[in-house]
């Protein structure tokens, strides 16, 4: 994520960086986490829990 957000040297995202996140790398991120965990993990899984 940080290398998607052109952080890499700042080590951490700020709230613009987040803002600007690309949101297909976010949606390939997501994907990738409900993927490999069996749907337990993602942000999509907690956008359910937490609407």
């Amino acid at each position: 994520m940080l290398k998607a957000a052109g952080r890499e040297k700042e080590g951490w995202l700020n709230v613009k960086s987040i803002e600007m996140f690309p949101y297909a790398d976010l949606r390939t991120i997501d994907s990738l986490w409900v993927k490999y965990s069996d749907g337990r993990f993602g942000f999509s899984v907690q956008n359910r829990i937490w609407p």
